[in-house]
């Protein structure tokens, strides 16, 4: 291995197609009510709302970055989308008109009903927290209304003189308000009935502030005098109210009926003259935000993993759905051929980028997927407990293989037929084509119902990750320990590797015929000699956790991947990290090769095709990247 010093490769590796539309945060209609803007992890996709199954746009910033609220100017000409800045995009044109730094991660937006300012709040944490109030022409600052504070829910009344929004501050939430104009604070008060406030809406004529907590009970307040009387509506008492956590709520374009909507999709309507119930009713959708178009006529729901809904409010009939695919993409597998690539979302087409079939017979998330040798099978191992092995050609499960006690994490086959399964406890080997168990260290089916390697009473503390090559497994444990066994040695014990890691294990484990290398959390790769064991040297060009590594099947190339920064919790100082990171060398040739920015989430797997001409990443923003790779090797 050469050690010299890494040097930069010009030619950038390329990003072709991405699967999936990311993790969904917001939605929002446009004032003619002709789009619906979702707020995604890698950007806002733009719907017809009349034709859900359409082929979205997306507005994205270059690098991407993720977005998680999204508001539209009252007269259509401007979109706020909320991220780590302020960007401002022309409806018209599809362009990024400015982005302004708020100084860390926006938590809430919303303009002015003349579109000629915006409000915004921060997250806690932020190098800068608090409410600004922003000049749309401009984007330049007008007023701080608020101090370390993170207020979510931002919202102006429809006459322009006021701001309302839910605060947080010392651990307690409370009803914030100001004027507009002066940014004079006008009202604090914690301003829930049942339970804290969450969400804050103004009447279409400004004279009432409807303050709705986390049981789905509402206050009803004078907003030009909020500490007078107020009436209220008590929701729930003596019921199970856990599901409400309400995401959205809307009035009528007129005033006269109030629509709220829990979480778990429990919708209710209100006289909002007489505060009395008219409807309600469960809809079976589990919402993360909720939007009425500009008449009040409809509603759009949108969930996690990019699901749409939208409902006619008075008929509650159903309108128009779109499932969403999105998932949390811990693992990605090309099929031999190439012509598939398997995640936890399910078996893609890499051509169309169409997702031909999902796993919908596990009850858990999937965590790993593999390919057989010849593409016939697949393996995944799922949160269930269950190894599902599935034919590829009929799209149907063939064996529910159980006998894990813990979550499978990891699936590989090391034979045509031979598959290799692992949670935290144990280790397990099956016939994939028979579902028989067989002994992990013989390849003929035992007499008995399972076999199966106890990790406890080997010695080995749980597994961090798995591979094969060379007739070798390598399974490392949480103490930085890499066990090696020779599959085609009838004497063979484990092998045990160690390397100093201050205490951190190895996240990921990869074999090139020469080589095999290993990472963790101390953003080190490391390099050894599989056949000795030796330790042969040190990658450290990353700057965080490493969850990821590949080598091309013609070991030019090594991948790896995952975070671009390790963070601290501002509640109680745990470390985390964040952002993406995808790293790509020549050993041989000791070069690193440019790869831009592409994921906006921490990478945790990747793979080469068969050819090494793709290279597939898996984020937690929710989608897969397919990367074209340099030819040079």
């Amino acid at each position: 291995v050469n050690r010299e010093p890494i040097s930069f490769y010009p030619e950038a590796v390329v990003p072709l197609l991405r699967l999936g539309r990311g993790i969904a945060h917001d939605i929002a209609w446009s004032p003619d009510g002709e789009t619906l803007a979702m707020a995604s992890s890698v950007g806002v996709w733009l719907y017809d709302p009349d034709d859900l199954e359409a082929e979205p746009s997306l507005l994205s910033k270059s690098p991407p970055e993720a977005v998680t609220h999204v508001a539209y100017s009252p007269n259509g000409r401007l979109m706020a989308a909320g991220g780590d800045t302020l960007q401002l995009w022309d409806t018209g044109t599809n362009e990024l008109l400015r982005s302004i730094d708020t100084g860390g991660a926006v938590v809430s937006v919303a303009f002015s009903p003349d579109s000629a300012q915006i409000v915004s709040s921060n997250r806690f944490g932020s190098d800068r927290y608090g409410v600004w109030l922003w000049d749309v022409a401009t984007g330049s600052e007008i007023v701080q209304l608020a101090d370390r504070r993170v207020v979510a829910n931002l919202t102006f009344s429809p006459d322009g003189a006021l701001i309302a929004g839910v605060a947080l501050a010392d651990c307690c939430f409370s009803v914030v308000m100001w004027d507009a104009a002066s940014g004079e604070e006008r009202f604090n008060q914690g301003a829930g009935v049942r339970a804290a406030p969450d969400r804050v809406l103004f009447s279409p004529d400004s004279a009432t502030l409807t303050v709705i907590d986390r049981t789905g009970s509402l206050l009803f307040l004078d907003p030009h005098d909020p500490y007078g009387n107020s009436d209220s509506i008590v929701v729930g008492e003596g019921e199970d109210t856990s599901d409400w956590y309400p995401p959205g709520a809307g009035y009528t374009a007129d005033g006269g009926l109030l629509v709220t909507m829990s979480g778990l999709g429990h919708m209710r309507v209100w006289n909002a003259n007489s505060l009395q119930l008219v409807n309600e009713f469960a809809l079976d959708w589990e919402a993360s935000s909720v939007a009425f178009n500009p008449d009040g006529s409809r509603m759009a729901a949108v969930n996690r993993r990019g699901g749409i809904a939208i409902w006619d409010t008075e008929s509650r009939a159903l309108v128009g759905q779109y499932d969403g695919i999105a998932s949390s993409s811990h693992t990605v597998d090309f099929s031999p051929d190439g012509r598939w690539l398997a995640s936890d979302a399910g078996v893609w087409d890499i051509q169309t980028g169409e997702r031909l079939w999902p796993f919908s017979a596990h009850e858990g998330l999937v965590l790993d997927v593999a390919f057989s040798l010849d593409g016939s099978l697949l393996a995944t191992g799922s949160a269930d407990q269950i190894v599902g092995v599935w034919s590829v050609q009929d799209r149907e499960l063939l064996h529910s293989l159980t006998g894990h006690e813990q979550p499978v994490k990891r699936v590989l086959f090391i034979g045509q037929e031979q598959l290799l399964t692992a949670s935290d406890d144990s280790v397990r080997m099956w016939n994939a084509a028979t579902g028989e168990s067989l002994s992990v260290s013989d390849d003929q089916a035992t007499e008995a119902p399972m076999q199966t390697l106890e990790l406890d009473s080997a010695g080995i503390s749980g597994v961090r990750s798995l591979a094969y090559g060379n007739d070798m497994i390598a399974l490392s444990d949480d103490y930085a320990n890499i066990y090696l066994w020779h599959t085609e040695r009838s004497d063979a014990t484990w092998q045990t590797m160690t390397h100093d890691t201050f205490g951190r294990g190895f996240n990921a484990l990869a074999f090139s015929h020469e080589w095999m290398a290993s990472a963790g959390n101390d953003s080190a790769v490391q390099l050894w000699d599989w056949r000795t064991g030796d330790h042969l040297g040190v990658i450290t060009t990353h700057n965080s956790w490493i969850y990821a590594l590949a080598f091309s099947p013609d070991d030019y190339l090594l991948a790896s991947a995952g975070c671009a920064e390790t963070l601290r919790n501002p509640w109680d100082g745990s470390p985390y990290c964040a952002g993406a990171d995808l790293r790509l060398y020549s050993l041989l040739d000791n070069l690193q090769y440019v790869v831009p920015q592409g994921h906006t989430g921490v990478i945790r797997d990747l793979d080469f095709n068969a050819d090494g001409t793709l290279l597939a990443t898996a984020s937690e923003d929710g989608t897969i990247l397919l990367w074209g790779v340099p030819a040079t090797h």
